[in-house]
């Protein structure tokens, strides 16, 4: 129709109804462009938000997890029992007191650094559809990916740092002895078990106390890296996210 009132405009020389015409085209067209760009434009909020509040759900997720996992394996205070009695093994002075059974158990298990939960299933997803780039947000963007590299480095120094880490109570068996209880049957000797530690004996045999000292280290290592500093990079994830989404934990919680 408008067409046909343009060529009708044209034939009789009207030449203002020509020009209204293709301005009204014009017009259609461009505000057709823009109901588009708008409509996409809302969509990309849309598909940014659900994103974001998948990710918040993760996060909070792997943070409860976390939680959970430090209180059952307590990382933070084996380090400590295990830096509390070097003095006892590495020291020159004669010893003022024996292991506790709680001291004896940390040196037991000093060879575990077992990696506590950091995944974000989401990121592999934003890194694979390339979803990441609809992230606006140079905070949560930058910290994804720092997220992402961290998780993967720290997973490979956990797994470097575990290599070769055997037992102490396997390579040197004079300085422990295991007493089973009266009833063995649901029994874990290494994390629950009765076990009792020589100290004489550790502190007499060189080769256990450089052991020793080489899996303080790394447990050191082990506790900083991938208990402290993913806690904290977590944490400031969390942090970026809430912002994005004006969350307010604390208000959240009175």
């Amino acid at each position: 129709m408008i067409l046909a009132r343009i060529s009708r405009a044209i034939r009789e020389q009207n030449w203002f109804a020509v020009v209204l015409e293709f301005v009204i085209v014009i017009a259609g067209v461009v505000i057709g462009f823009q109901v588009t760009a708008w409509n996409a434009e809302r969509q990309t909020q849309a598909d940014v938000s659900d994103l974001l509040a998948r990710l918040h759900d993760e996060i909070i997720d792997v943070e409860t997890v976390r939680v959970g996992w430090r209180d059952l394996v307590q990382p933070g205070l084996t380090l400590e029992m295990l830096q509390g009695v070097s003095p006892l093994l590495l020291g020159d002075a004669e010893p003022d007191r024996q292991l506790s059974d709680a001291e004896c158990r940390a040196i037991v298990q000093s060879h575990i650094l077992a990696l506590p939960p950091q995944i974000l299933p989401i990121l592999d997803e934003l890194e694979a559809t390339g979803d990441i780039r609809l992230i606006e947000d140079d905070n949560i963007r930058s910290a994804l990916t720092n997220q992402k590299q961290r998780f993967e480095r720290t997973a490979d120094l956990v797994a470097q740092m575990s290599l070769g880490n055997t037992a102490l109570p396997t390579d040197f068996p004079a300085a422990f002895r295991f007493i089973a209880p009266e009833d063995p049957q649901n029994w874990n000797p290494i994390f629950y078990g009765s076990v009792q530690c020589d100290l004489s004996a550790m502190r007499a045999d060189r080769a256990f106390l450089n052991r020793y000292a080489d899996y303080v280290t790394r447990f050191f290592y082990y506790v900083e890296t991938s208990v402290h500093s993913t806690d904290q990079r977590l944490g400031e994830l969390h942090t970026a996210v809430d912002r994005a989404l004006g969350i307010n934990h604390e208000e959240a919680s009175e």
